[in-house]
């Protein structure tokens, strides 16, 4: 296994993924803050407070089905060599990881979303 054989596909996959979620941003209207780009991947933050919950999961999404895309064509390149090969499945793993941290994500915002406005509710009972 040498690592100058993975690194290009890698950086291309990843590539492909912080693209899909900048054009799904752009597509959907939301203005964005930053793109922060870390040694365990990159973070998008909006410059809107919330997003709404839809807005929010095709934000999410598109990152993977942009590595799922380039996942299935690759796979139909009849002479494919090594680093198509390499860039086939680091795509399926970038898109697999990141859709369990994605769903992950948003359905820890769900829930503090929803304590947040239990808590509102019952502070507005409260205060009457």
């Amino acid at each position: 296994l040498q690592p100058a054989k993975i690194a290009v596909p890698f950086l291309c996959a990843a590539a492909m993924h912080e693209l899909g979620h900048l054009a799904a941003a752009r597509l959907l209207g939301i203005r964005l803050r930053s793109l922060d780009i870390g040694p365990l991947g990159a973070t998008i933050k909006v410059r809107e407070g919330l997003i709404s919950y839809k807005k929010e999961f095709l934000l999410c999404a598109a990152g993977p089905f942009v590595n799922l895309a380039g996942a299935a064509a690759s796979a139909f390149i009849v002479d494919r060599c090594d680093a198509i090969e390499w860039f086939c499945a680091i795509s399926l793993m970038l898109a697999l990881l990141n859709l369990l941290d994605d769903l992950l994500h948003t359905l820890v915002f769900v829930h503090y979303k929803v304590d947040a406005e239990q808590e509102q509710f019952a502070d507005d009972i409260r205060n009457g």
